[in-house]
């Protein structure tokens, strides 16, 4: 799984079993991109504000965050998981990485 847990926990959308692997399955963890990139722009938000609501944390994540956040986990994760070994986790995108899931509404419990 990836690191840090407290944060990234909340990408991981699901598991999967890979047979390709050789006679025994693998299980790899499944990680939302859109979710992911919203973990890591949060972090940044709570590097700068250091508010402990993610409330706070959702309305005043800056587009700069957001950026910085996509940047990071194409370059950093993406790049990175082949590199991973066998149980390297697995990636999808949910929708279009500017329709934000972290908005006001998400912050107002939809």
């Amino acid at each position: 799984m990836l690191e840090p847990y407290q944060w990234l926990d909340y990408a991981c959308v699901g598991v999967a079993e890979d047979y390709a692997m050789g006679a025994s399955s693998v299980y790899r963890c499944v990680y939302d991109l859109n979710l992911l990139e919203h973990a890591y722009a949060l972090m940044y938000a709570y590097e700068e504000f250091g508010y402990t609501s993610i409330d706070k944390l959702v309305i005043n994540a800056t587009p700069e965050q957001f950026d910085m956040a996509q940047e990071w986990v194409s370059y950093n994760t993406l790049r990175a998981s082949p590199h991973m070994g066998q149980s390297a986790p697995l990636f999808i995108r949910s929708h279009d990485p500017k329709d934000w899931q972290t908005s006001d509404k998400w912050a107002q419990g939809w």
